[in-house]
């Protein structure tokens, strides 16, 4: 028998499209998807402003007034949800406060009882996947293209008729004989819903929706208008895959939907699966990455081309050659090896820590790498599971566990995690799992849009919790802490993002290679050569378990030194670990560490303080006499205050840059800071002033001498005998002056 689909089938193009900006350079792949066209009578459904409950009870209304127990008994619903759906209709001005119908109620009633206008179209049904596209076109929106004739590949026209574009396009082959049934009217209503969703969904700018699950509840009144048009007929409908604009850390290729402007995850599943059976689609595939890829190697390698070598040689050595084999990851790899480097060097480049903030910049960009390293490594094997999945009938869906409600998502993958053998931090007051693993259906089921790391890490979950040979089970067994790390890794590279005060230390830069590789070797079981790894790296194996038992044990100390209400205020409590941490640890960055715990405290005051009529006081140039105007009206407050001793480079601060401003002043630097809060309180007595004086009268002064120690990053050397005292002094600021603080509101 002939199949419907051969080298003459028509082509239809509607117009897929993707913003310039988010694709990189020209790197696109035209595609011809194989579809069934319907064509359909329906109606335009008036979109509802109202429930069912809230329409029938309106309607109900206007015969007169009702009482609550009357429209309960009618309609066989408890009294007090009528009586909130009443109150529902009055607030949008439907119903009066006199229990009848308004003139707006009885409008908007009227027009829904108003005959549905007929439209004709099409809706389409995808061939590869067997489902419908949620999309219907106008009979006269249907747009046909010229196209060459070919099997395999076929040459398409696109652009203006006297000047048209040409460009090759890899056809979706089909075996397809026979013309699938017609859609049933619930089909083609459930089509038309969903292409609505679609488009308030895209409107909306939330995730597009894929679903094809019936979203048709209840018999629509219009059913019997519904009609198909006994016309059916065989069409290649174009799309194209293309590469990320950012594509040094997004390497997968993406397609988009073939009737919108968003990709479609539906489509990259389905294509991903036909490839291993069509070579002609996998070599376009293979081409498109390799090309987008090869041109950003070109671009970077023009002056890297030793270091690029050098980071090939590195990963295959640790990694084998079968890294080589998955583009994406590999990528990453090297990407994330030549940031390593550049650290490396600005770090044998420090001198008393004038390059301290682009060290810090690096390390920025550095831990953001890593994390892109581990989400295109699971992205890569989530393609694998998918393919496996699809290829097996019977096999289960892997989100079929998953609700609506974060928190139920949460404690059921928090459960799964156990099971497999994962461990979450000892304190039970953590909640790692549950926190980290907090996320929606949506969020997993379209990861592919995200491709963020906290949806993959479910997604993999939920596979693992049935198949005994996803290689989550090896990393229980090597890596029991992942979890745990990837949370800490996250909560890293967020402070990063969203903030410039937080600074980390040079010694977890090795530990991050080491880890992320050996993430990486276990994901895609590769194999994993410690011997060559340690040619570059230090790394400890058991150093995730010694970092979590320590960090535990700042955290007790900190509850011990301040009391365990700090645990309340999740900022300070963790900026005070960091300081006890790196305290343990003799780093050098343990003032930086105490500075930003006092910014974070700083903070706090700024929320509460009043800066209403201070600015005069800033017309003083940033020197001795504006410390001279604020001294006095702090000693009336209890603060002490000796400008003599002030060290000069606080004297010296730009008056420009301080803004009394609330927001402006929480991403200040410490000493603009300290200056705000000097004038605030030297303009007004204020009680929270006067009660911080009354407990903590060195209050200024012990955070201006601070700040001076911090000096330009890491070039202040202090005794051990030094770094207790400073350790206890701050641990009594805070104990002193955090309780007096919470007894303010935030303004």
């Amino acid at each position: 028998m002939e199949k419907l689909f051969n080298r003459m089938t028509k082509v239809v193009h509607q117009n897929p499209s993707i913003p310039d900006e988010l694709v990189a350079r020209k790197y696109r792949s035209w595609v011809l998807l194989p579809t069934i066209a319907y064509k359909v009578l329906v109606p335009d459904e008036k979109e509802s402003p109202l429930n069912l409950f809230q329409e029938t009870i309106l309607k109900l209304l206007l015969s007169g007034y009702k009482t609550s127990e009357y429209i309960a008994d009618r309609l066989l619903l408890k009294v007090e949800l009528v009586e909130y759906i009443l109150q529902e209709l009055v607030s949008q001005e439907l119903l009066g406060s006199n229990g009848l119908v308004t003139d707006k109620g009885k409008a908007l009633i009227d027009e829904q009882q108003e005959p549905d206008e007929m439209k004709i179209g099409y809706i389409f049904f995808d061939v590869s996947s067997q489902s419908f596209w949620d999309t219907f076109v106008l009979s006269k929106d249907l747009q046909y293209i010229t196209s060459e004739f070919g099997e395999q590949y076929r040459q398409i026209e696109l652009g203006k008729i006297d000047a048209p574009r040409k460009f090759r396009s890899v056809v979706v082959q089909s075996d397809l004989e026979t013309l699938p049934p017609p859609p049933s009217s619930i089909e083609i209503i459930n089509v038309l819903r969903r292409h609505k969703r679609r488009l308030r969904n895209r409107k909306n700018g939330h995730f597009v929706d894929e679903e094809v699950e019936q979203v048709v509840d209840v018999l629509p009144r219009f059913i019997e208008k519904v009609q198909f048009l006994e016309e059916t007929f065989p069409l290649y409908v174009t799309t194209f895959m293309y590469m990320p604009s950012d594509v040094m850390n997004n390497s997968h290729w993406r397609v988009c939907y073939p009737f919108g402007k968003e990709p479609s995850q539906k489509l990259f599943d389905t294509l991903t699966i036909l490839r291993d059976n069509q070579r002609h689609l996998k070599e376009e595939m293979s081409q498109l990455v390799q090309s987008a890829l090869r041109t950003s190697e070109q671009d970077y390698n023009q002056a890297h081309t030793k270091e690029i070598n050098e980071a090939k040689d590195y990963l295959v050595s640790v990694l084998g050659t079968k890294i080589e084999t998955y583009n994406g990851p590999f990528y990453q790899l090297q990407q994330l090896f030549l940031k390593y480097k550049e650290l490396k060097t600005a770090t044998e480049k420090l001198n008393q820590g004038h390059a301290f903030d682009e060290i810090q910049s690096k390390i920025s960009g550095y831990i953001i790498k890593s994390s892109h390293v581990i989400e295109e490594t699971l992205s890569t094997v989530r393609i694998l599971y998918v393919q496996k999945q699809k290829s097996n009938p019977e096999a289960l869906d892997p989100l079929r566990l998953l609700s609506k409600h974060k928190p139920k998502n949460a404690e059921m993958l928090t459960e799964i995690a156990k099971q497999l053998g994962f461990q979450d931090e000892q304190d039970e007051n953590a909640q790692t799992f549950f926190r980290f693993l907090a996320v929606s259906y949506g969020e997993v089921k379209y990861v592919e849009q995200s491709r963020s790391l906290r949806p993959l890490l479910s997604y993999h979950l939920l596979v693992a919790k049935d198949d005994t040979d996803h290689p989550f089970m090896k990393m229980v067994a090597r890596f029991p802490e992942f979890i745990v790390y990837m949370q800490q890794l996250t909560n890293r590279r967020n402070e990063f993002a969203h903030t410039t005060e937080k600074r980390y230390n040079l010694h977890t830069m090795d530990e991050i290679l080491a880890y992320t590789m050996e993430v990486v070797s276990i994901l895609l079981t590769l194999s994993f050569n410690v011997v060559n790894l340690k040619k570059l790296v230090i790394h400890d194996e058991k150093k995730v378990d010694m970092d979590t038992k320590t960090r535990l044990l700042s955290e007790q100390t900190v509850d011990i030194e301040i009391g365990s209400n700090i645990r309340s205020h999740s900022t300070l409590f963790k900026a005070l670990t960091e300081v006890h941490l790196l305290h343990t640890r003799k780093s050098d960055q343990f003032i930086l560490s105490c500075t930003s715990a006092l910014e974070a405290l700083l903070n706090e005051c700024i929320l509460r303080a009043e800066f209403t009529g201070a600015k005069s006081l800033l017309a003083h140039t940033g020197s001795k006499t504006l410390s001279k105007v604020v001294e006095k009206g702090l000693s009336q407050q209890g603060f002490k205050l000796n400008v003599e001793k002030l060290p000069t480079p606080f004297l010296q601060v730009n008056m420009k840059k301080v803004k009394l401003n609330v927001e402006q002043l929480k991403h200040a630097v410490l000493n603009v800071k300290v200056y705000a809060l000097l004038v605030s309180a030297a303009n007004l007595r204020q009680p929270l002033f006067e009660q911080i004086g009354a407990v903590e009268p060195d209050f200024f002064e012990t955070i201006i001498l601070l700040s001076d120690m911090r000096g330009h990053g890491s070039g202040t050397t202090l005794t051990e005998e030094e770094a207790n005292d400073l350790l206890q002094r701050l641990f009594t600021l805070f104990k002193n002056v955090y309780p007096e603080i919470k007894l303010f509101e935030v303004k």
